[in-house]
C-alpha cells in the first residue's frame, strides 16, 4: 500500500508534467498580447511535451531505462539522453524568446531551468541527483516567487515527493536533498539576478 501510495504521488509529480505547469504558469504571468501567449503555450505543448514523449517511447522502447531503483547503475548513465533532449529544447525555446521580445518572469523560468538541466546534468553522470525532488523544488519555488506566499501549501510537494523517491528507492537521502538544494540555490539565484524578487 505504501508503495502504491508512493507510485501515484511520483507520477503525480512528474518532472516532465511540473515542467510544462510551471512555463505555463510563467507564460500567463507575464506581461504578454494573448495572441503571444497562445503561441508560447502551444509551443510549450509541442516542444516540452509531445517531442520529449516521443523521445522518451523511442528510447524506452529499445531497452534504455530513464528512471530505475539504486542498484541499477545503466540507468544513471542513461539519463542523460533525457537531460540533453530537454536541454537542446530549452536552448530553442531560450534562442526565440530572445530574438522577439523577453517576457519575464518567462525568461527567468527558461535561464533556472537551462542552468539547473546543466548542473544536475553533469552531477548525475556521475552521481545520481534526483531529478523528481530537483524538479519539484524548481516549481514550488518558481510558483511561490511568481503568485505570492498565498501558495504556501504547495511546499508539501517538496516532503511529500522526497518520501515517495526514498520509499521507492529511487534515491539516497543525499540524492534527494542534492536534487532540493540545486533548484532551490537556482531559482533563488536566477530570481535576484533579474530583480524578481
Amino acid at each position: 500500500m505504501k508503495n502504491k501510495f508512493a507510485t501515484i504521488i511520483s507520477c503525480i509529480l512528474d518532472p516532465i508534467f511540473l515542467g510544462l505547469l510551471i512555463l505555463i504558469a510563467s507564460i500567463i504571468k507575464s506581461n504578454m498580447p494573448q495572441n503571444v501567449m497562445m503561441g508560447w503555450i502551444i509551443s510549450i505543448l509541442i516542444l516540452n511535451a509531445l517531442i520529449p514523449a516521443l523521445f522518451y517511447w523511442f528510447f524506452t522502447s529499445r531497452g534504455y531505462v530513464f528512471d530505475a531503483t539504486l542498484a541499477n547503475k545503466r540507468a544513471q548513465k542513461e539519463r542523460i539522453i533525457i537531460f540533453v533532449i530537454y536541454l537542446a529544447v530549452i536552448a530553442l525555446e531560450l534562442i526565440v524568446l530572445v530574438s522577439t521580445k523577453i517576457y519575464q518572469p518567462l525568461f527567468a523560468v527558461f535561464i533556472g531551468a537551462t542552468v539547473t538541466i546543466i548542473i544536475g546534468s553533469i552531477i548525475s553522470y556521475f552521481y545520481k541527483i534526483s531529478v523528481h525532488t530537483s524538479m519539484t523544488t524548481f516549481f514550488v519555488a518558481m510558483l511561490i516567487l511568481m503568485f505570492g506566499w498565498g501558495m504556501w501549501p504547495v511546499i508539501l510537494c517538496i516532503p511529500a515527493i522526497i518520501w515517495s523517491r526514498l520509499i521507492l528507492k529511487r534515491h539516497t537521502i543525499s540524492q534527494v536533498l542534492t536534487g532540493f538544494v540545486l533548484s532551490l540555490l537556482i531559482v533563488i539565484a536566477t530570481f535576484s539576478f533579474f530583480g524578481l524578487l
